[in-house]
């Protein structure tokens, strides 16, 4: 049979029906791309490494079980086999707040023999990052539901009701009709009442048009993220001012950036406005009103974080005034034989802040312990000693732009009123200690181009403090870590 066509997978009406859901300012495009597995040698190997075969249980119209065969991929081996081919798969599906594309690759896999289906039981499956799905030639399939005393059966070479289903969980988070949230209990039931219908969530009709309470759904949840990443974006903005000092040597700066400072006010401004309108719109269910001040919601606060960052950046730049000194040769280990041991004597309570060449390198509490490390281009050398687990007061450390080796090392785990951790841009390897996941008050991780050539901890986002991890350019192998869910607080992730 034919795999694309009027009679099997209709294309035109995918197209058709996912343009309902784009957003007054989206433009949505489609590109399809047919591939043979009796031409493409990795893709066969991929599928048939990812198929399975499974007995399961079968209620029957009668009442009565019966066991079942039947032939299924595994989602989870499939998405990994596809990311090794290097396909349209290792697109990112979830963007960034400010990114202008949103890639959902859609994969078909057609057979022309036997029902096949993912993980047992489904026609689509929407996961992270992306959309696996099936088609066989079998015309009426008799599936696991009931209803009436009669089975309920399906064409299983027309996938497009659970292809629209399953994009449009993965795009707005469409839920099944039969599929609710109790308040009450806080989990999800299901309702089956409620399954009936000729529309893509009906786990009984066979319809596929997206009506327009689906397309509302939609555009609220859209409206629901925008919120919450205009929110993340407004917080990232107050964490980065509130570590600001003003005071009467820096008021020069404050003079100057006056206007961007009057420039964060009107986005901030805007931002509150915007949220003002769109709870009125949601409020009397204007789902379109609301869906189109998303743009502007999105560019309002990302002005307020893009400005405060400038904003802070202009009173760090009067934190050191005088040139800092580099290392006179390749073998002094400047940061382990000079600057850590002075470091090191101020968990005693009674230190002095030390100078290097009159370059202020720590910042201390009133009673002299060590609260931040300003040890940034500072044409240090060596490794970052084990002994760094001593400075448990440390709030900020800054040992970015320098030449240190090594590996981070474990011990950084005790320091409990860690915030900031940067050594972007050294010679560190890996691996990223797991440690860094137990810290109670960590904010930010940045190890940005290192050659750590190792994987991500799935420990890491155990801190569910995080705000910002930036690992780009270091190297890394594997796959991102599930546990990222945990860290609801991220903003940006590199």
């Amino acid at each position: 049979y034919a795999p694309i066509g009027v009679d099997s997978f209709d294309y035109r009406a995918l197209r058709h029906e996912l343009l309902k859901l784009k957003l007054p300012r989206q433009e949505f495009s489609f590109r399809l791309t047919t591939a043979s597995m009796a031409d493409d040698v990795a893709l066969a190997s991929a599928f048939t490494t990812s198929l399975r075969t499974a007995v399961i249980p079968t209620l029957s119209p009668n009442g009565r079980f019966s066991p079942t065969r039947v032939s299924y991929i595994d989602s989870t081996r499939m998405r990994q086999q596809l990311h090794a081919l290097d396909t349209d798969a290792s697109a990112h599906d979830h963007a960034a707040p400010s990114a202008p594309t949103r890639h959902v690759p859609i994969f078909l896999f057609s057979v022309a023999d036997g029902a096949l289906f993912v993980d047992k039981y489904h026609r689509a499956k929407a996961l992270d990052d992306m959309i696996i799905a099936v088609q066989s030639n079998e015309r009426s399939h008799v599936t696991r539901i009931s209803c009436n005393a009669r089975a309920v059966y399906a064409d299983l070479r027309k996938p497009l009701q659970p292809m629209l289903a399953a994009v449009a969980l993965r795009l707005g988070g469409l839920l099944p009709a039969h599929v609710s949230y109790s308040q009450s209990r806080k989990a999800a039931y299901q309702d089956w009442l409620w399954a009936v219908g000729e529309h893509p969530l009906s786990a009984l009709g066979a319809g596929h048009h997206i009506t327009q309470t689906h397309r509302d759904v939609v555009w609220r949840n859209y409206v629901a993220r925008a919120m919450e990443r205009s929110l993340a974006a407004v917080n990232a903005a107050h964490y980065v001012l509130q570590r600001v000092r003003p005071s009467r040597a820096n008021y020069a700066a404050l003079v100057r950036n006056a206007p961007l400072v009057a420039r964060m006010r009107a986005a901030y401004n805007t931002t509150r406005v915007t949220w003002r309108s769109l709870a009125a719109d949601v409020r009397v269910l204007d789902f379109d009103r609301a869906a189109g001040r998303i743009a502007e919601l999105d560019a309002a606060a990302a002005d307020v974080h893009s400005l405060a960052v400038r904003i802070a950046d202009a009173f760090h730049e009067l934190r050191c005034v005088l040139p800092a000194p580099r290392a006179r040769a390749a073998d002094i280990d400047i940061f382990n034989q000079q600057v850590y041991p002075a470091l090191s004597a101020g968990t005693t309570g009674t230190f002095n802040c030390p100078k290097l060449n009159g370059v202020i390198q720590v910042k201390c509490t009133a009673s002299g312990v060590i609260s931040e490390v300003l040890l940034d281009s500072k044409g240090l050398s060596g490794t970052i000693p084990s002994t760094i687990g001593l400075l448990t007061r440390v709030v900020l450390v800054m040992l970015y732009n320098n030449a240190l080796r090594g590996s981070i090392p474990t011990e950084v785990g005790t320091m409990n009123a860690l915030e900031q951790f940067n050594v972007r841009s050294n010679q560190l390897v890996g691996p990223l200690p797991s440690e860094l996941g137990a810290l109670p008050a960590l904010l930010a991780f940045n190890a940005h181009t290192n050659p750590l050539a190792t994987t991500i901890p799935p420990q890491l986002f155990n801190a569910r403090t995080l705000f910002v991890v930036n690992l780009f350019g270091a190297q890394l192998s594997g796959t991102l870590p599930s546990t990222v869910g945990l860290a609801s607080r991220i903003y940006q992730l590199y």
